[in-house]
């Protein structure tokens, strides 16, 4: 990761308890305190599923009662997926 951000880790061979006093090690510090993170995966996986939601209908009463049944089958059938059914 340091070098794809072209940044000295040279700190990483001394003691842990030396890095607050090197020079690289602070430069570091205050460069990744900027950087801004995003979880592009996460967001895009809520669109997703509100995009979903909405073409399942547009009323929010049923929506909530199916999650509520969705819920329930689960409770149900714990392990239902593709490997637990049976083809003919």
């Amino acid at each position: 990761m340091f070098e794809l951000f072209d940044l000295s880790y040279d700190f990483l061979d001394e003691d842990v308890t030396l890095w607050p006093e090197n020079q690289n090690f602070l430069e570091n510090l205050e460069y990744f305190k900027k950087l801004q993170v995003v979880n592009d995966v996460a967001e895009r996986g809520v669109a997703l599923i509100e995009q979903y939601n909405r073409c399942l209908t547009k009323d929010e009463e049923q929506l909530q009662y199916l999650l509520q049944v969705v819920t329930e089958h689960r409770k149900q059938y714990p392990n239902c997926n593709n490997s637990n059914f049976v083809t003919p």
